[in-house]
């Protein structure tokens, strides 16, 4: 078993394949990725459903990932001016296609969409782990 850690992949869905296939990584063993899976390119809610069902990757939440949980709690509690300001900060943050994406996920495939949303919130900011021992 392999222990392995990422971040910062920002909706790269090529780039994420590719290293996993270079590190010919396998059930066997753990990915950690320490936030930023989505935003600034377009496959970043891709990317998350792809790891979200992967028992061995581990998403530690970054500010990318806390974007659309703000997002889903402004939207959903019709706070038009909180909504436009996580609007601004994550466009700001290359957040359009992300946002774009997580907009057609909740229109047609809602169900989807809140295992997404769940996903996101049992994320932790933070984790302890021991590697090799130490």
């Amino acid at each position: 078993m392999s222990v392995y850690c990422i971040s910062d992949i920002h909706g790269n869905i090529t780039a994420f394949h590719d290293i996993l296939k270079k590190i010919n990584f396998s059930n066997n063993d753990k990915l950690y990725i320490l936030g930023d899976v989505c935003d600034r390119m377009e496959y970043g809610i891709d990317i998350l459903l792809e790891i979200m069902d992967k028992p061995n990757i581990h998403l530690i939440r970054g500010n990318h990932e806390q974007f659309i949980i703000d997002w889903d709690f402004y939207h959903e509690t019709a706070d038009v001016n909180g909504t436009k300001y996580i609007e601004h900060n994550w466009f700001m943050n290359g957040g359009e296609p992300t946002l774009n994406s997580l907009i057609e996920l909740r229109s047609f495939y809602r169900d989807i969409y809140y295992q997404l949303i769940n996903y996101l919130h049992a994320t932790e900011y933070s984790i302890n782990t021991t590697v090799n021992g130490t």
